[in-house]
């Protein structure tokens, strides 16, 4: 099927909106997400999701259950610690974790969104008081990676044992740029002893000292925990300024500084950013990364490699073992085609390590034996791991993510342009090796971005009850219909059966109006355990960032809809009608949400297409004691009355036009709602979304509209009364 027609389908399978009642998950052992990619290996894998299967992710059974609003956009994957006792109640909790641009934490009940009276179970804000964080027009004028601010980036990382989040904060205060390591106690949002620390470095090599630059080095790659030590790496702005690709190290227990490593030091650039992938390392301790554009001379510059590093026992210096630079570095560095674009994944079971970057091929590496600079790419197997339409770009920042069942083990990679893709791997003769059927062996119907073209392909995740039929899930975060390089476009969440990613489960846009997922979170993958998905927005239909949680969802418990009365008008009538809503209708119905696009159809065959009136009536349910905004966007007439006022009074003949009104209301009571419109001629629709401080704007749910039949008003009645008759007067002759 044409992937611009299997969207379409998608859109117009929207089903009947239900919205479930909340409650903690108890599942056996759920998954911990310490830190990204779900472990040091990078693999994305969870092995341990016993409640989403092939069976039902689907758009009648699966969709967005609550969000919370954040204060700013989230690069940062969210990290999931089950049964913490936190401190805002001394109960335990399943808690995600989130970090913003504006330098806040939270700390969020993953399950119910009452929790703490629905607030976070703790937030804090690190930029120091007098500072800000960094923004774009900091690094330059028209630098436009970013939106606005540039705080926290990196994802953070979490050592479960001593229940610590390791994250980087930048700020400036005047003139003065910085950025600090935080140590913060995950049960109450509390910094550690010692922390923060000022981040500082100067690396001497080759006769050449270069020093720290807090301003033009971009912590944009996750934070990696090994051996008790947190490792950070750095890379540039755009390419800006004087930068080199660092990573250094500093003691969980302490916060010292262990270690100091600098890509490039006598040359330049070399960016450790891979798309926000952290280091990866291996069962002995050593790690990898993948280095941008910069100067490479196998000694002490290493621009467009794949590296292996590893740390002295006895001073914890980080220095070079091996290394993989392509045949063709020099011409991926005269066309910005760096090799750094995406991580390093450590293929399970094996000493093999995968990765590719823009220029789409995948390089499969023995890590003992990683090749160095070799003209015949003196490598286990290369080959193209993207097909982008022609003439556009492959490629890869999502870097691939592995899974294996019963049938064989499979890695997946979406780059820009192009459709996930799906490779079937066997192992060799021994750990050393093992080879790729260069053919994928499936890829799904619609590529990223589904409409248009551009940067950066997709984010992915996979979840099974280990190798258990029928469970496993491939998950995947794309830009929907623009290109994301250098702007905030509107996002698309998919899930895929991962023995056949031909096979789409669900998509965010099956029912939009439920399960929407609004702006692109750029360079972040969906965290997925326990029952649920965790994903980051930049924002929905209008409203704030969000964190937004997906699950399944429990049939309606509460309400059901609105009664609602059609009306067939005169088909000469005009507008607005003298005597609207005459006669009986020719349709009653309850309608569980008024979310309607009916474009140049109508409600039912009964009624006309052009021509006809509604009338819902019922009661609304707020979820929260606060100001709420009624929106209410339609083509032709409309007005709406909540609990007798009429709030929205627009009985005009107009195109599609959004409308508000505000009103307080208590949270659980129920207030009287009606709700009016007419369709002349054209297109016709109706939506009803509500918002407040504590509710992100949404379509208002079919839990919290009670069905109440319409019942005329009655005329009043003046009381018989006794009136005495004035005497006529007398006739004067």
């Amino acid at each position: 099927m044409d992937r611009h027609l299997f969207v379409r389908v998608l859109w117009l399978l929207a089903g009947v909106i239900v919205t479930p009642a909340f409650h903690t998950a108890a599942h056996a052992s759920p998954a911990t997400i310490w830190t990204q990619r779900n472990d040091n290996a990078r693999s994305g894998q969870n092995n341990n999701e016993t409640e989403l299967n092939v069976g039902n992710v689907n758009k009648n059974t699966f969709g967005k259950l609550f969000s919370y609003p954040v204060d700013d956009q989230v690069y940062t994957q969210p990290l999931y610690i089950p049964a913490l006792t936190m401190s805002a109640d001394n109960k335990p909790h399943n808690v995600v974790f989130v970090g913003t641009v504006n330098n806040t934490l939270y700390a969020f009940d993953a399950d119910d969104p009452k929790a703490n009276g629905g607030k976070p179970l703790w937030s804090r804000n690190l930029t120091p008081a007098g500072a800000r964080p960094p923004t774009a027009s900091d690094i330059a004028w028209d630098y436009r990676d970013f939106a606005k601010n540039m705080g926290i980036v990196g994802t953070p990382v979490i050592d479960t044992d001593s229940r610590t989040l390791y994250v980087v904060s930048r700020h400036v205060a005047g003139d003065n740029f910085a950025q600090q390591l935080h140590a913060v106690d995950i049960r109450t949002g509390q910094e550690r002893p010692n922390s923060p620390v000022v981040i500082t470095a100067a690396y001497t090599a080759a006769g050449v000292t270069t020093k720290f630059d807090s301003l033009y080095q971009n912590q944009r790659a996750a934070l990696t925990l090994v051996n008790g030590v947190v490792y950070i790496a750095w890379a540039s702005h755009g390419d800006i300024g004087d930068y080199h690709g660092w990573i250094m190290g500093y003691r969980a227990s302490d916060l010292k500084q262990t270690t100091v490593w600098n890509t490039t030091p006598s040359g330049s650039m070399s960016s450790i950013w891979q798309a926000g992938e952290g280091l990866t390392t291996d069962d002995a301790g050593n790690i990898y990364c993948m280095t941008g554009n910069g100067a490479f001379d196998g000694k002490d510059n290493f621009g467009e490699c794949v590296l292996k590093l590893s740390a002295n026992p006895a001073t914890g210096a980080l220095s070079v073992l091996d290394y993989f630079a392509p045949a063709n570095w020099e011409m991926l560095n005269a066309t910005d085609n760096d090799l750094g674009s995406s991580g390093v994944m450590v293929i399970p079971g094996t000493k093999l390590l995968l990765g590719g970057g823009k220029g789409g091929a995948l390089y499969l590496i023995d890590s003992d034996n990683m090749g160095k600079e070799n003209d015949a790419n003196n490598i286990v197997q290369e080959f193209q791991g993207t097909a982008p339409v022609g003439g556009q770009s492959g490629h890869i920042h999502g870097s691939p993510i592995y899974w294996k069942d019963a049938s064989g083990q499979f890695v997946y990679v979406w780059g820009e342009n192009d459709y996930l893709r799906q490779y079937k791997f066997t192992n060799g003769a021994d750990a050393n090796h093992g080879s790729f059927n260069t053919s994928a062996t499936s890829h799904s119907p619609f590529r990223a971005p589904v409409f248009y073209r551009g940067m950066p392909g997709g984010f992915l995740s996979v979840t099974s009850n280990n190798a258990a039929p029928g469970t496993g899930i491939l998950w995947a975060s794309t830009p929907f219909n623009d290109n994301a390089n250098q702007k905030v476009v509107e996002g698309s969440l998919s899930a895929f059966d991962a023995r056949d990613v031909s096979h789409v489960l669900w998509t965010s846009k099956d029912f939009p109006s439920r399960d929407d997922i609004g702006l692109f979170a750029k360079f972040v993958c969906p965290t997925v355990t326990n029952g649920k998905m965790y994903m980051p927005s930049w924002g929905v239909h209008g409203g704030p960032c969000q964190l937004c949680v997906y699950g399944l969802i429990p049939a309606p418990t509460a309400g059901t809809g609105l009664a609602v009365q059609y009306f067939n008008d005169p088909a000469n009538g005009k507008y607005p009608l003298t005597k609207p809503f005459a006669g009986s209708p020719i349709l009653t119905r309850i309608d569980p949400v008024i979310d309607f696009d009916w474009g140049r159809t109508s409600p039912d065959p009964i009624v006309r297409t052009n021509h006809f009136s509604a009338r819902w009536t019922g009661q609304i349910e707020p979820r929260y004691s606060e100001n709420y905004t009624l929106h209410l966007q339609s083509s032709n007439g409309r007005r709406l009355w909540v609990n007798g006022r009429l709030l929205i009074d627009k009985w005009i003949d107009n195109r599609d036009t959004d409308y508000t009104g505000q009103i307080a209301l208590e949270a659980g009571k129920k207030y009287d709602i009606r709700l009016e419109y007419f369709a002349n001629v054209g297109m016709a629709d109706a939506k009803l979304s509500w918002q407040s401080a504590s509710q992100a704007l949404e379509s208002v749910p079919q839990s919290q509209l009670y069905p109440v039949p319409y019942t005329p008003p009655k005329r009043a009645v003046l009381p018989k009364t006794q009136h005495a008759v004035p005497k006529r007067p007398s006739l004067v002759k």
